[in-house]
């Protein structure tokens, strides 16, 4: 949990709590302040619930609720049977569908930062840190640490959608859903989307070149291990035109 920082666990009024521990610091104020204000607004099901944010000298440490249990991505990489698969893709979506009806842009879906209730066997969606509000979605996508530095992407550039990773277009609930659909897909076959090659590339240059150079006819190779309704549903989360990805409440109805 978290693009940045460390996580414990901590007990706060009797409770167990998730602490998120973060080194303060110019470069990393605007991130944390976003997360908190757009987190506290969130109350859902399927939302990983904030408790608090406690600034301190050399750090700020935000506090959510404790998910006993494993991320996504411990659940891929590890090849875990997990039951109820289908109430889990509900519960995704109905985070993300919540998400977007309030006009929040998440702006970094994947696996890690989608954690599965063991008790309750509940997905929820966590780490809030690239989120933004629509209303303050004017906030660029690409930051400058310096000027005249080389441009730095936020987000996870193997999740990312090509409009956001190519072009450099701030984030938006249609590039979520691209997110989501790399996600489900990894989620469903347990497998990564992409070849290891364009997954363990580190230079964002690099991974533009392998997408730009194919566009819209590079598609994950593991859509083939999909069903044919999945398929077709994440298929459309893929789609390159982003205009034409449908929302999370349409996947959820169509599910």
């Amino acid at each position: 949990m978290g693009s940045f920082g460390k996580v414990f666990r901590g007990n706060w009024l009797c409770t167990d709590v998730a602490v998120k521990q973060i080194r303060r610091g110019a470069s990393v104020s605007e991130s944390i302040q976003r997360e908190a204000m757009i987190h506290s607004r969130l109350r859902h099901p399927n939302i990983v619930t904030f408790m608090g944010v406690s600034i301190k000298k050399k750090d700020v440490l935000l506090v959510t609720e404790f998910v006993a249990g494993s991320s996504l991505q411990d659940i891929i990489d590890e090849e875990k049977e997990v039951e109820g698969i289908q109430g889990l893709v509900k519960d995704i979506l109905k985070g993300v569908a919540y998400l977007h009806e309030v006009g929040v842009v998440h702006g970094d879906i994947k696996p890690a930062n989608i954690l599965v209730s063991s008790k309750l066997n509940v997905a929820k969606l966590c780490d809030f840190g690239l989120g933004r509000l629509r209303q303050h979605a004017s906030m660029s996508l690409v930051v400058s640490q310096q000027v005249g530095a080389e441009p730095v992407l936020e987000g996870t550039p193997s999740y990312m959608a090509p409009e956001c990773l190519l072009n450099k277009k701030r984030p938006a609930q249609c590039s979520d859903i691209w997110s989501l659909g790399l996600t489900l897909l990894e989620f469903l076959t347990l497998d990564d989307a992409w070849d290891a090659v364009l997954k363990d590339i580190q230079a964002v240059s690099e991974v533009e070149k392998l997408v730009s150079a194919q566009k819209s006819l590079l598609l994950p190779h593991t859509l083939v291990k999909l069903k044919p309704m999945p398929k077709y549903n994440i298929s459309l989360c893929l789609n390159y035109n982003m205009a034409d990805r449908p929302t999370a409440l349409q996947l959820l109805k169509g599910e």
